[in-house]
């Protein structure tokens, strides 16, 4: 996975993101969470993490939402046997 700091501009906001995969299983941070973090080469000071995504084969274990503030960085699926791989989300 190639590693950026740069918010990309993805189609999808928070309530479209809450529409389309409902109320993640585990979050960290907030909308305005004043420290961040970084994992996987992404700035980010919410995560919003989904088990077993419904819309996703049963091979995808999860899948990862990075936000900074409004804006969604990027999203990950992680696979059953831990790789990791971006994933593009339209509207």
């Amino acid at each position: 996975m190639t590693a950026t700091a740069a918010i990309s501009t993805h189609a999808i906001d928070r309530d479209t993101a809450v529409r389309r995969f409902g109320q993640p299983a585990k979050t960290w941070g907030s909308v305005n969470e004043p420290r961040y973090r970084e994992e996987d080469g992404l700035k980010f000071n919410e995560q919003w993490v989904y088990k077993s995504p419904r819309d996703l084969s049963s091979e995808w274990a999860e899948r990862v939402l990075y936000w900074f503030r409004y804006d969604l960085v990027a999203a990950v699926r992680i696979h059953r046997d831990g790789h990791r791989e971006r994933e593009e989300l339209a509207r």
